[in-house]
């Protein structure tokens, strides 16, 4: 495939534009846009070959697919396209300086959108190209009027963001999510089918027009007032309530499609309620939970992604709402709803473009949930059911136990029976069902131990390596104590040599007694410290050893610096080579990255490593 990279020249405080629609389009499609060069072609997009110009000081990276989009040189540094592009075809956000980043990050992330800080850096010393060279260049009216694809793209990705919200705890997508996403993604349909993710509800009716649902498609991808919501309770036959002014949508069957109009037209601009108190309600669960999935996504279509903010937050709770940009989900969704939208291409899977990305680093612990996985994201259906007593106790031989019962009652009525005598009805059923209950009370201890003996042993396992990464920390500060300690004794015989330099003359040992030797005080320090460095064969060998402490300590210090430049995913990895109990327990922060590296290093020196 033909991909070529350009770079979008504008001022810095244009930025906020781009990511808050999730789209890069020309000017005539933003409101309030601060003038720069990219007004000059206002129905186009202006890119260069070149960071910066010397009337802008940020510019975006962007990746082109040739196949379908095709950049016009216009002079020998700039070229325009007609098409617009997704969020997702930016590679690298770059600044002139680092103030200006500061300020730029701040003001978007407060509200308008999240930026994905991977990719930003700043070029303080960029060669700048002058825009003289395409002023002569007159601006061209564009073939296309991009207007219906730009709206129908913005109300996909406000239907999107705000459906990936609507889960119930302790999930991180609603159930319905990918299935939904599959409608315009082959590779999503064809994970969640291979790892037979169980499915109710797609959502297709608010992505592709369906006869069944044509009127509340119409509905949903246009303003609703009251009027609307009037002439869907007209043909639904419902009537409808309000309390000052509002719509009273419990008494609303949810059966009818009223009920759904009614909930749009009941939130947002021009409205009693904000879009604030529908991300709580929804949050919060006032909506049916068999409903809200569908709920979510037909209002983030209906509001459109441009008017929500990134992050809705309260005391109650926190949530993101816009794209984080942060994963391969995140690049793939986005990527599939613009090319739908465009291209009306439903078929999408595998983006070659876009294998520059980098993966997510997923925090979940597989051992608390069930999970499935979607491209990099770990999706969480549920938390594991843990097996207690009751149900150990109810499992274990009892259909074995009530057929073999059932089975002499009916072959026929015992003797004990006819003349009702319990003792030995007791005595009877005693005998037949003895060795099953001995057999019964075996598998019930058996088990439980082995449910007891995993519960303890992850509990420990952790303990047992913090504490064994303890007793290393504290074998380290003894070695450098001791260190310490021959430093001050080396400063101490040094202490007294340098006494020795005074004296001018003294026998030498080696030599006959009275011989003396008469020199200046340069050459008897010299010879005193030829003598004071022979050391016994004892001394020599103590000295061998601390050098071959110290090349360890080296190495230690070498391997940890390697450690610490790996991600958690890659960290698990090495762990897992090395066999070190419970990595997985390790979550992705940095006391826990240092503890596991503690604990690799642990294992790597107890095997012989270093």
């Amino acid at each position: 495939m033909n991909n070529k990279t350009y770079f979008l020249p504008i001022k810095s405080e244009n930025l906020a534009f781009y990511f808050a629609k999730g789209c890069i389009c020309p000017t005539k499609y933003l409101q309030n846009r601060n003038t720069d060069i990219q007004n000059r072609f206002d129905n186009q997009i202006l890119l260069s070959n070149s960071m910066f110009t010397n009337e802008t000081d940020c510019s975006l990276e962007i990746i082109l697919n040739e196949e379908t989009e095709k950049a016009v040189q216009i002079s020998n540094s700039f070229f325009t396209l007609e098409m617009p592009l997704p969020i997702s075809r930016i590679k690298k956000i770059t600044f002139k300086n680092e103030e200006q980043k500061i300020n730029t990050v701040y003001n978007i992330e407060s509200g308008a959108a999240f930026l994905p800080l991977n990719l930003i850096e700043v070029v303080p010393n960029s060669i700048e190209i002058n825009t003289e060279e395409f002023t002569s260049i007159n601006n061209q009216n564009s073939l296309k009027d991009w207007s219906k694809e730009l709206e129908q793209f913005d109300r996909l990705m406000g239907g999107f963001a705000v459906m990936s919200i609507a889960g119930n705890d302790p999930q991180n997508y609603p159930t319905n999510y990918f299935n939904t996403l599959s409608v315009i993604n082959d590779l999503v349909r064809d994970e969640i089918i291979n790892q037979e993710v169980e499915v109710k509800n797609n959502q297709e009716w608010a992505i592709i027009r369906t006869e069944k649902f044509n009127r509340l498609y119409d509905a949903i991808y246009n303003k609703i007032n009251n009027s609307t919501v009037e002439n869907f309770a007209k043909v639904d036959k419902v009537q409808l309530l309000t309390n000052n002014g509002k719509y009273l949508i419990d008494k609303i069957s949810q059966e009818k499609l009223t009920y759904f109009v009614a909930i749009l037209a009941s939130y947002g601009e021009g409205t009693r309620q904000s879009i604030d108190t529908f991300i709580s309600d929804i949050i919060s669960n006032k909506f049916p939970i068999e409903r809200k999935e569908g709920i979510a996504l037909i209002f983030g279509i209906n509001k459109g992604y441009d008017v929500f903010r990134n992050n809705y937050k309260t005391n109650n709770f926190n949530v993101d709402v816009k794209f984080k940009l942060d994963s391969q989900l995140d690049y793939y969704t986005i990527e599939s709803i613009y090319q739908f939208t465009f291209n009306n291409k439903r078929d999408n899977s595998d983006f070659e473009y876009l294998s520059w990305v980098s993966e997510y680093e997923n925090e979940i612990n597989d051992t608390d949930f069930e999970t499935y996985q979607v491209l990099d994201k770990t999706i969480i259906i549920k938390k594991k059911e843990k097996i207690g007593f009751k149900e150990i106790f109810q499992s274990i031989s009892r259909n074995k136990i009530y057929q073999k019962i059932i089975s002499e009652i009916n072959k026929c009525i015992p003797k004990y029976l006819i003349d009702k005598d319990d003792i030995e009805g007791t005595k009877y059923f005693t005998n037949l069902l003895k060795e099953d209950f001995e057999e019964y009370e075996i598998e019930i201890y058996k088990n439980a131990k082995e449910v007891i003996e995993k519960e303890l042993n992850n509990k420990f396992d952790k303990k047992h390596i913090d504490n064994c990464l303890e007793i290393d920390k504290l074998n380290n500060i003894i070695f450098e104590q001791n260190k310490k300690i021959k430093d001050l004794e080396e400063i101490i015989e040094k202490s007294k040599s340098n006494k020795n330099d005074n004296i001018k003359d003294f026998q030498e040992p080696n030599e006959p007694l009275g011989t003396t030797i008469n020199s200046s005080s340069e050459n008897s320090v010299e010879v005193n410290k030829l003598y004071t460095e022979k050391a016994p064969n004892e001394n020599l060998v103590n000295e061998a050893d601390n050098i071959e402490i110290l090349v360890v300590q080296n190495d230690n210090s070498n391997r940890k610096q390697e450690l610490k430049k790996l991600n958690i995913t890659n960290l698990r990895k090495e762990a897992e080579k090395f066999k070190v109990d419970n990595f997985k327990a390790f979550k992705n922060n940095p006391d826990d990255m240092d503890k596991l590296i503690e604990a690799i290093l642990y294992v790597e020196s107890q095997k012989g490593i270093f």
